[in-house]
């Protein structure tokens, strides 16, 4: 069972970025920001679960990563 103090990632990129709902990270105007917080997080507090769907859900796509620093550079590069 999960630490109820535990953010997942998609919960943890809203609140980093301001957002008020966390459909708001589906906004390209949030896009740099979340861009920013992604590159001071260590990608392997999160599972590629986590990832997988982080990057399905803010792209609105679906993309099957191997592995967390794959989905993070995406995530960076998109």
């Amino acid at each position: 069972m999960k630490d109820k103090s535990y953010l997942g990632l998609l919960e943890y990129l809203s609140f980093k970025v301001g957002c008020m709902y966390l459909s708001d990270l589906r906004y390209n105007e949030n896009l740099y920001n979340i861009q920013h917080e992604l590159r001071s997080i260590d990608p392997n507090i999160y599972s590629l679960k986590e990832w997988n769907d982080a990057v399905n859900y803010i792209t609105g796509e679906r993309y099957e990563f191997d592995n967390v620093n794959e989905a993070l550079d995406f995530l960076i590069s998109i």
